[in-house]
């Protein structure tokens, strides 16, 4: 292992750890958010009215893509297939997991800015055009949707984790964990975009699931691949080998 390629696992090991705690800041604050019961007009009056607790989630949410982006490329290659099967997969959803997470970092960010400078004066004056445009920001972004920070993120966790199952020095345990991530992540956008409930409750299934995947899944994946991480890099440093060079 070269000194760069330590570098990256290092700052990845770091930052793969610390991504738990982003996750439970998140997940404890959207639980205790009151704006989440609501899905009419009285979603945006009691944004404007408590607007704290969906203040620490988007920028626990924001920290999370932030903090992917050191993550990403220290997995990558942990993942890097010895005899290069599925390196051309694994290179391209490494590329669309890197938009999903910048996407993310920048839609919650830009969400708290929005919300603290624009919504909160608008339903303060009561002017209807301007409550309205407030509203129409708030919602957009860079991915309304989620297709790149939930669908294009999960099936990397899924291709990374599959590559991973391949790997006899790894424990295959680190590899489900991110196969399972992955599926939680697809499955969040599936029922995000469907906006499902379980039958005879008020309880969305994307909710649910983005639950599971941000207190089970994904923080017990970051952790384990965080300590693998720093293990790797505790190892010996291998020293260049430097060819000879043909004399002419």
């Amino acid at each position: 292992m070269n000194s760069e390629d330590r570098s990256i696992l290092r700052f990845g090991a770091y930052a793969s750890l610390l991504l738990p705690v982003a996750y439970a800041v998140m997940g404890i604050a959207l639980m205790l958010d009151p704006v989440e019961q609501y899905r009419d007009e009285r979603y945006w009056t009691t944004l404007a009215q408590i607007p704290y607790y969906t203040y620490t989630w988007r920028i626990a949410f924001g920290f999370v893509g932030l903090l992917a982006l050191a993550v990403i490329p220290a997995a990558v290659r942990l993942a890097r297939p010895d005899d290069g099967k599925g390196a051309g997969a694994l290179n391209w959803f490494t590329i669309i997991a890197y938009l999903g997470s910048a996407s993310l970092a920048i839609d919650c960010f830009r969400g708290v800015f929005l919300v603290k400078d624009q919504l909160l004066s608008a339903y303060q004056t009561g002017e209807q055009s301007f409550m309205l445009a407030a509203k129409v920001a708030v919602g957009g972004g860079t991915d309304v949707n989620g297709v790149f920070q939930y669908g294009g993120v999960g099936l990397w966790y899924t291709l990374v984790g599959l590559l991973l199952l391949r790997r006899k020095d790894l424990h295959p345990g680190l590899a489900w964990f991110a196969i399972a991530t992955g599926v939680d992540y697809v499955l969040t956008l599936i029922f995000g975009l469907t906006d499902w409930f379980i039958p005879g409750t008020q309880i969305a299934m994307m909710a649910l699931l983005a639950m599971l995947g941000g207190t089970i899944l994904a923080p017990g994946f970051h952790i384990w691949l965080g300590v693998v991480l720093l293990r790797r890099t505790a190892q010996p440093q291998t020293a260049a080998t430097i060819a000879p060079v043909a004399a002419d």
